[in-house]
């Protein structure tokens, strides 16, 4: 499955759980959740709010990676 293909499944995903954002908003969204909580060693100095805890939530369950998820829209953004 290529990217884009990836993208739609993420997107047909947090469309299931009335989760409705436009590219934009989901692209600042992932950076955040990607760069600054996943991979962060120090979670308790970023507060993410209850919007973002819950996508958070939904792409872990359903095995995505935020930061890979956010590279995903870079690279269709591009």
């Amino acid at each position: 499955m290529n990217i884009f293909g990836k993208i739609s499944n993420m997107k047909r995903v947090l469309d299931q759980n009335s989760i409705v954002l436009t590219a934009e908003q989901l692209l600042v969204i992932l950076r955040k959740l990607g760069n600054l909580w996943h991979y962060n060693k120090n979670k308790h100095k970023v507060s993410l709010t209850t919007e973002e805890a819950t996508i958070y939530e939904i792409l872990i369950t359903n095995s995505i990676n935020p930061a890979t998820a956010y590279k995903w829209m870079l690279l269709a953004a591009a």
